[in-house]
């Protein structure tokens, strides 16, 4: 195995007891760990019987075990020379509930099967390449590949330079690059860096029911995806919407390059909903602001106005530029930029 520093600093990551790591960190999520003593690899939480975490695949019975945070070899026992495994933490009530039962029975039936015992210390392999050994550029290869999920790289490559052309202030490019980047301080990453949450405050501000994430809270929240309509409809865009962040932002660039808009606006309309989007969200965490949809498409629709038309206008509205504005903002075709 590998004895690369990086790949020693993963190890202490994989075997931290951090179910958030173990799923929102690819590099964890693609090491699998191999049972020599049981004693370094967390039993619900490591991959290691088979492709997924014993948490994952029987939540019910993690939520309800008193042994999170044990080790494969603290579960269990040798007795006069055959290994037992214990009670899993999980109280006496079980047996009497027919799903938990269900899901105790097909726990012991996988376990029984494992024979994998031996001397020596646990190890961790890497699958991030043929040879299974870790290398940092084995590591790069693997990020690359994550990130760019359709279609040829080279297109969403692309994504970066657009954003810098955009002509919006420093401080919006500079969101959306961090955006691209999942950069961001999301929920999802800040849990997954050690910061402790209760459990509702993970979840989305405007859905309340999912995680918050990059790609959720942007792209894929009902709520959202209802302000990206009501965009849509306004620059008379169809309303099949992207999830995935760069697969959006290429969506709306497509679109407005069929236009013919000039390239310093191309995106222009998505940069100033992401913003808007990220504003109310920080408001609504440490300011407690209240939102709706109506006020958050009318800012929407302002930023864009205001980045389309005025971007050397350092004076006060005019009433007849408050005219045009307001014909821009109720007007459905925006698009003669």
């Amino acid at each position: 195995m590998s004895c690369s520093v990086w790949w020693k600093d993963i190890l202490k990551i994989n075997s931290s007891s951090t179910p958030s790591l173990s799923l929102c960190d690819p590099i964890v999520g693609s090491s699998r760990f191999i049972i020599r003593n049981g004693l370094n690899t967390p039993f619900w939480y490591a991959i290691w019987l088979e492709d997924k975490p014993l948490f994952v695949e029987f939540p019910e019975l993690f939520l309800v075990s008193c042994l999170k945070n044990l080790s494969v070899a603290a579960i269990g026992g040798w007795v006069e020379e055959v290994w037992r495994w214990g009670d899993f933490g999980l109280p006496g009530g079980v047996v009497e509930d027919p799903e938990l039962s269900a899901q105790l029975l097909s726990l012991k039936e996988r376990l029984e099967d494992f024979k994998g015992w031996a001397l020596g210390k646990d190890t961790v392999v890497w699958s991030g390449n043929l040879e299974r050994e870790f290398s940092v550029a084995s590591c790069y290869d693997f990020y690359e590949k994550s990130s760019f999920p359709y279609g040829p790289p080279i297109n969403h490559m692309e994504v970066f330079g657009f954003s810098w052309k955009t002509n919006v202030p420093s401080k919006i490019k500079a969101f959306g690059w961090r955006l691209f980047h999942n950069r961001l301080p999301m929920k999802d990453l800040l849990a997954t860096r050690g910061m402790s949450f209760p459990l509702e405050d993970l979840k989305c501000i405007f859905c309340g029911h999912c995680e918050e994430s990059r790609d959720h809270f942007f792209f894929g929240c009902l709520v959202v995806r209802n302000i990206w309509r009501e965009i849509a409809f306004w620059v008379g865009k169809g309303a099949f919407l992207e999830e995935r962040c760069l697969s959006n932002f290429m969506d709306w660039h497509r679109f407005f390059d069929s236009q013919n808009v000039l390239d310093r606006k191309l995106g222009i309309v998505w940069l100033a909903s992401t913003w808007c989007l990220w504003l109310v969200r920080n408001g609504v965490c440490f300011r407690k602001e209240a939102w709706n949809v109506n006020n958050i498409v009318w800012n929407i629709k302002t930023l864009v106005w205001r980045w389309s038309f005025c971007e050397k206008l350092h004076t006060p509205i005019t009433l007849i530029m408050s005219f045009v504005w307001i014909r821009c903002i109720f007007s459905r075709n925006v698009i003669g930029w």
